[in-house]
């Protein structure tokens, strides 16, 4: 009977466990925690998301940047500007936000997932070539 009780209590604690690593990460990574955000509002970022050909263009001149940089002065300066940009980008989502405009929201979201992305592929480059700071 003990053992059935603690087992119980062993498998609600790990189920606790997991929802909380999941909300700390939620709440730690600024791209996953203005989804969420957003979910609470009712509003999910659609799949095909309308960006403009502008913004593109600038995306894939940043990938193609970072695929280009060899040395580790011109990775950092990426990586330092990309940082700045997501900043920016969280700062302008916290206004969207307050002010209840859910489509800038959207849009902003958006944008952050690529930026996050290129960032995701900057730590790659820094990771590979052994880049400590």
């Amino acid at each position: 009977m003990i053992y059935r009780i603690v087992k119980e209590e062993q498998e609600i604690s790990e189920k606790y466990s997991s929802l909380v690593n999941e909300a700390y990460k939620t709440l730690l990574e600024p791209l996953a925690r203005g989804i969420y955000m957003l979910q609470l509002r009712g509003k999910d970022i659609p799949e095909k998301t309308e960006v403009d050909q502008e913004f593109l263009m600038k995306i894939m001149e940043k990938n193609e940047e970072v695929e280009s940089a060899e040395t580790e002065e011109e990775i950092m300066n990426l990586n330092e500007e990309n940082k700045n940009k997501i900043q920016s980008l969280q700062k302008q989502l916290s206004t969207a936000f307050f002010e209840g405009d859910l489509k800038r929201v959207t849009k902003l979201l958006t944008q952050l997932k690529y930026y996050t992305s290129i960032d995701n592929q900057i730590q790659s480059v820094i990771r590979s070539k052994g880049i400590i700071r």
